[in-house]
């Protein structure tokens, strides 16, 4: 089994490889957060060099509340009567709301 140090000094590169599902488990269950924080520093300064950091607003439009997966990312699935209680918008409304 690998060690949560070992696995986040091999990530510590300018393209550092996929973690495997055992390395993430290992890092979400055993690594000290400070380490983990210091890392994604130190990642984040290999690709983006200086103290300039931005983000992005990412959305992701709920454009009905029909849902058969019940992943848990959103609040929209609806266990009630289908029929009886989906939110329906047109590609316009839909179109409108993104403007």
């Amino acid at each position: 089994m690998a060690d949560w140090r070992a696995i986040l000094e091999g990530l510590l590169v300018l393209k550092p490889p996929r973690l495997t599902v055992e390395e993430a488990i290992i890092l979400y269950d055993e690594a000290d957060q400070n380490e983990l924080l210091h890392a994604g520093l130190q990642m984040r300064r290999l690709r983006v060099p200086g103290n300039k950091v931005t983000y992005l607003v990412d959305r992701n439009v709920n454009y009905t509340n029909v849902c058969t997966i019940n992943c848990q990312f959103c609040s929209f699935i609806d266990h009630l009567d289908i029929k009886n209680h989906t939110l329906k918008l047109s590609n316009k409304s839909v179109r409108d709301f993104l403007s």
